[in-house]
């Protein structure tokens, strides 16, 4: 199927299953974001397992305002946690972090994360190094990492593995933006405090501190 039919399928499915406003939302943050930048975003891709969920583009207005809530960028290292076709990666490359990295298991989202990486850059004149890598992240070595994100990424048990080595990793200046959560998380709601909450369209986004 061309490309421009997957986009209008895609949408005509977001109206139907969540209405105008939200449709309207989704345009206003997903469709419009690669009309300015000339990325690939926007279409979901691929389907939920046990071990990683399907990937989704994150909204733009809600991470603006979270990202302005995390003091001493500059100093802070950040990794999206299943990055998908990057976007996250493109946002956070605005807000002045010191080292930003985004890892996935998947080969193909990597590749289109790259690509879209390159023309992000060309356009913004943002030359801050953004490090991709496949791996599973049960297996990252997180003790470099000051701000982690997840957009729902994977079950309770692989979130829970990850949380505890977070928890231990002996960085004081220590976030979670958590968006889209499934279910709540004891390790979660227990070891880290409740920053901020922003909600927008369908989905929330929750910045954690360690405690």
């Amino acid at each position: 199927m061309p490309e421009y039919n997957k986009k209008i399928t895609s949408y005509l499915q977001i109206l139907r299953r969540r209405g105008v406003t939200s449709l309207f939302n989704e345009i206003i943050e997903n469709f419009f974001f690669d009309i300015k930048y000339k990325t690939d975003t926007q279409l979901r891709i691929g389907r939920s397992r046990l071990i990683a969920t399907h990937y989704a583009p994150s909204y733009y207005s809600p991470l603006k305002k979270i990202f302005s809530l995390i003091p001493n960028k500059s100093k802070l290292n950040f990794v999206d946690i299943g990055c998908g076709k990057g976007k996250v990666l493109l946002i956070a490359s605005l807000f002045g972090f010191k080292k930003i990295s985004g890892i996935d298991i998947d080969n193909k989202l990597l590749k289109i994360s790259k690509k879209n990486i390159s023309i992000f850059q060309k356009i913004t004149k943002k030359k801050i190094k953004i490090n991709l890598a496949k791996i599973d992240a049960r297996q990252y070595n997180i003790e470099n990492d000051n701000v982690f994100y997840f957009f729902n990424p994977f079950s309770h048990v692989v979130l829970n593995v990850i949380l505890r080595a977070i928890k231990t990793n002996g960085k004081k200046e220590t976030y979670i933006i958590y968006c889209a959560p499934k279910t709540d998380n004891y390790i979660l709601n227990s070891q880290f405090k409740k920053i901020a909450k922003e909600v927008y369209n369908t989905h929330s986004f929750v910045l954690y501190k360690k405690i």
